[in-house]
């Protein structure tokens, strides 16, 4: 009887798994006005445990909605809105920085400027040794 309460009891705890934070490498453009710079092996951590996401060159963000492939961060600040994707299969990223009231436009069909674009593909950081 104790025997099998046991097993229970490990079999609960296998269940329970704690996702740890993936580290991808990534390649890819950065614009930032008419000024487009390219990147390399930058770092992006992804947290979904924390549901946070920090991108290349940029600060940790929130992540808004986790899907089966998709993942949707940022954050709207009064003088900045900072939104981007990751595709979960194929490893694409953008992310974009507009102005609240440019977004706003963007999203009624509105066309505008963005104050920064980043596209890039990411892949799983590897192991050195």
């Amino acid at each position: 009887m104790r025997v099998l309460a046991v097993v229970f009891m490990v079999a609960g705890w296998a269940g329970i798994a704690l996702a740890a934070p993936l580290t991808l490498v990534c390649t890819g453009t950065l614009t930032l006005g008419n000024d487009t710079t390219p990147f390399d092996r930058e770092s992006a951590i992804v947290d979904l445990e924390r549901r946070t996401i920090k991108p290349p060159l940029y600060p940790e963000f929130s992540i808004t909605i986790v899907k089966e492939n998709d993942i949707t961060f940022g954050n709207e600040l009064t003088s900045l809105s900072t939104w981007g994707g990751l595709d979960r299969v194929s490893g694409k990223l953008t992310l974009n920085v507009l102005r609240p009231a440019d977004r706003k436009s963007l999203m009624t069909g509105g066309s505008v400027h963005f104050l920064a674009l980043m596209e890039a593909k990411c892949v799983p950081a590897q192991r050195m040794f």
